[in-house]
């Protein structure tokens, strides 16, 4: 896995429902452009929703700061 600890944190594959959001963020976009059938919950795709913007947060923080130590004197 290309993830920092923090971002693998985020993710929470450690639970049942972080490998559950995590599998369908990763099949998503091919389970829905090739099959017809593929109908998500409801709730998953909130939770998921949800998960992904706190993803985006933390991988922005996770590279501001890598360009912070990068600039650093």
């Amino acid at each position: 896995m290309l993830f920092t600890e923090e971002i693998k944190k985020s993710l929470q594959l450690n639970t049942t429902e972080g490998v559950h959001l995590f599998n369908l963020l990763q099949s998503g976009y091919s389970e829905t452009r090739y099959k017809n059938e593929f109908k998500p919950d409801e709730e998953s795709v909130k939770l998921l929703k949800d998960k992904v913007e706190m993803l985006i947060d933390k991988i922005e923080q996770v590279y501001l700061q890598f360009i912070k130590e990068k600039t650093a004197p």
